[in-house]
């Protein structure tokens, strides 16, 4: 247990220890005495303190949560409350001071009261307020404070290790929340939107004249009576259309500021236009890929869908797998083994980092104790894999690798376009940075294989300069400007390059309700925040 001393004790014990030296070199035995007897009172106070804290440790200080589960499915940005209390169940009355959370920087995180005291018996409920700002498994593991006293000279921080997951989804995720579970909403059927196409149908579009080639069925025999004129009958043929969306989720599209990176934009605008696709009556599927398929999901309808399109999202894009992490062996055993000593500091009294394997077999006897069952991540062996797995499985944060997967991207983009041409769908969204050059030209052949089979191809540009974080300073101007210039003018070919090709740019626009029920859109192509190119010959 460690004891902070407040500033009168570290004031006391220098003037002691002055006093000390002093009276060593005056040989003056009362100053001596003096300065000794305050260092042993300082002393004795350390062990009061000290006794006291261990004490009411042992008789039960402690924080609970107020509920049943320990993980929690929340939309990003949305904001959610937890319900906690500090009980003291000591003979003794105990304050505390800067209470806080032990999270990452993916939670913002607030708790309401900060400082209080606790009666002897006594309990004191807190609220934990929660905002999270990026998709994935974040862990709050618990609280910290300082435990204080009216008239104690040390300060006692103290740690509650009790963890707790927020499964982050898309921000498309609150709308799923608040729909209709039950009722009349279940027995009707899904939306459907009208296309612009005729055929036989009960729902009546328009009454025309008879043109040659028309049908006799189709005649409205007592409407042309009337008129004295043939009239056709002209209904509304429903149909649905079957959207695939194509997600580039390359570990370098995680760069940029937390929550304001291109892939976050790109991940809560595919949520948007996937949720609004399949309120219309679409079947949507997603395929999201990098340097190997991270997920897929075939094409389906209804709320459920969209839930498992969310979650496909949230799972697929993170770095918790060897080939997405800059964690190597060595870093993630001295991770799990900080995170375990504080979970059970007995459990790993006996271990070290400099025997990984039996940190494995720790991490997985304390699996059990997980709040959030994290799918089994991707590593080369089992050893490295467990210890992955607890990471995800208690919401600690993973570095992505620093190695970008571009070509390899380009290269599966490429061949998930031909084999998506085969399952003939409407239309095939594309959600990645806008081409090069060279891949424009490669575009062209698996581009007119599905013009051939008629699908509808479109590209929704990713922004790579959002959330750049550039600092505010004339040379940072200058590097912002540079960047911006270089930014457009890739896109600018990059845009020719796909009309040539004859693949349309999707722009979706952005979102005008800002409620928790409309699913931000954020727009993903260069907007105006970027400087225009100057002029030739400027």
């Amino acid at each position: 247990m460690q004891l902070i001393a407040t500033y009168p004790p570290r004031l006391l014990a220098i003037v002691a220890l002055a006093g000390l030296g002093l009276g060593l070199l005056t040989r003056q035995p009362l100053v001596m005495a003096w300065s000794g007897a305050l260092l042993l009172g300082i002393a004795g106070q350390h062990a009061a303190a000290r006794a006291r804290i261990t004490r009411a440790r042992i008789a039960g200080f402690e924080m609970l949560w107020k509920h049943s589960e320990r993980s929690r499915q929340v939309a990003r940005g949305e904001t959610t409350e937890l319900s906690a209390e500090l009980r003291n169940r000591s003979s003794e009355v105990i304050g505390f001071s800067d209470l806080r959370a032990v999270a990452g920087d993916e939670l913002e995180l607030t708790i309401d009261p900060s400082a209080g005291c606790i009666p002897p018996g006594g309990a004191l409920a807190l609220t934990v307020t929660v905002r999270p700002r990026s998709v994935g498994a974040h862990g709050l593991q618990g609280l910290s404070l300082e435990v204080t006293h009216p008239i104690a000279p040390f300060e006692v921080p103290l740690n509650f290790a009790n963890p707790w997951v927020f499964e982050v989804l898309p921000a498309a995720h609150a709308w799923t929340a608040r729909s209709a579970a039950g009722g009349r909403g279940r027995r009707a059927a899904p939306a459907r939107r009208s296309s612009s196409l005729t055929g036989d149908s009960s729902e009546l579009r328009e009454l025309r004249e008879y043109r040659p080639g028309d049908p006799l069925r189709k005649v409205a025999w007592k409407s042309s009576a009337r008129r004295g004129k043939l009239l056709v009958r002209d209904d509304e043929r429903e149909e649905r259309e079957t959207l695939w969306y194509l997600l580039d989720a390359s570990v370098e599209l995680w760069a940029g500021a937390l929550g304001d990176s291109p892939l976050d934009r790109a991940i809560d605008t595919v949520a948007s236009l996937m949720a609004r696709g399949l309120r219309a009556g679409d079947r949507v599927g997603l395929l999201v890929i990098s340097t190997r398929r991270l997920g897929e999901l075939a094409p389906g309808v209804g709320p459920a869908h969209l839930s498992r399109l969310l979650s496909l999202l949230t799972e697929s894009t993170g770095v918790r797998d060897a080939d997405r992490s800059s964690l190597d062996e060595q870093q993630l055993v001295a991770r799990v083994l900080e995170h375990a000593r504080v979970l059970d500091p007995a459990a790993c009294a006996a271990h070290s980092v400099k025997h990984p394997e039996r940190v494995a077999e720790l991490a997985y006897q304390l699996l059990e104790r997980a709040p959030y069952n994290a799918p089994l991540p991707l590593a080369p062996n089992a050893r490295e894999r467990v210890l992955r797995q607890y990471l995800a499985a208690f919401g600690m944060p993973s570095p992505s690798r620093l190695e970008p997967d571009r070509e390899r991207t380009d290269d599966l983009l490429l061949k998930s376009m031909l084999s998506l041409a085969e399952s003939r769908p409407s239309r095939l969204v594309i959600v990645s940075p806008l081409p090069s050059t060279a891949l424009a030209a490669r575009l062209k052949e698996p581009a007119g294989r599905l013009a051939r089979r008629r699908v509808a191809v479109s590209w929704l540009p990713i922004e790579l300069m959002s959330g750049l974080e550039v600092p505010d300073s004339p040379t940072g101007a200058v590097v912002r400007d540079a960047l911006g210039w270089r930014s457009a003018h890739a896109a600018r070919r990059g845009l020719l390059a796909l009309q040539r090709i004859g693949i349309k740019l999707d722009q979706p626009r952005r979102a005008a309700s800002h409620s928790p029920t409309a699913p931000q859109e954020p727009v993903l192509a260069a907007d105006s925040a970027a400087p225009s190119l100057p002029a030739k010959g400027a």
